[in-house]
């Protein structure tokens, strides 16, 4: 049980953080570059975190992900890590918000959107995966760089049909 004088200690602790950060989130600068942290370093984190999801070690992959996401949330490497680990690890929910984070950073890019649909379709959300498909179909339409997403999609679209 928290005595008031650790709770009240709590509260300014919070509050203290909400003035140094909010400042730096709400004109959208990321945090590393208030933090003392280099894109370097940044770098060296998503190797190392890489090489941890290469080697299916997920949970540790994960930490480091997010940390990179935290850190710069507009590195879309972190989202993308983040959203991976947590499929592996069946946590489909949180795949899906991650990968929806990646989508929103680069608005163009349909892959987070079909690894969305993958997490969707375990879940049993049908609606929401046939969704997804239906953004991944106009996000590929006239872009030969994904033709083969496109005909992954179209295929997923035809077997979700009757779901």
């Amino acid at each position: 049980m928290m005595t008031k004088s650790s709770q009240n200690q709590v509260r300014n602790s919070a509050r203290d953080i909400g003035k140094i950060f909010r400042p730096l989130l709400t004109k959208g600068i990321p945090l590393y570059l208030s933090r003392g942290v280099s894109e370097q370093d940044l770098d060296a984190l998503y190797l190392m975190a890489y090489n941890l999801y290469s080697d299916k070690k997920y949970q540790e992959a994960l930490q480091i992900f997010e940390a990179i996401a935290f850190y710069n949330h507009f590195d879309k490497r972190g989202w993308i890590g983040s959203a991976a680990c947590c499929q592996m690890l069946r946590r489909y929910k949180d795949a899906i918000l991650c990968y929806s984070c990646a989508s929103l950073i680069e608005g163009q890019d349909p892959l987070p959107l079909s690894h969305a649909v993958e997490c969707y379709i375990a879940l049993k959300r049908y609606a929401e995966a046939r969704s997804a498909i239906e953004s991944v179909l106009l996000l590929t339409a006239n872009n030969s760089k994904f033709v083969h997403l496109k005909n992954w999609a179209m295929k997923m679209k035809e077997a979700l049909k009757n779901q």
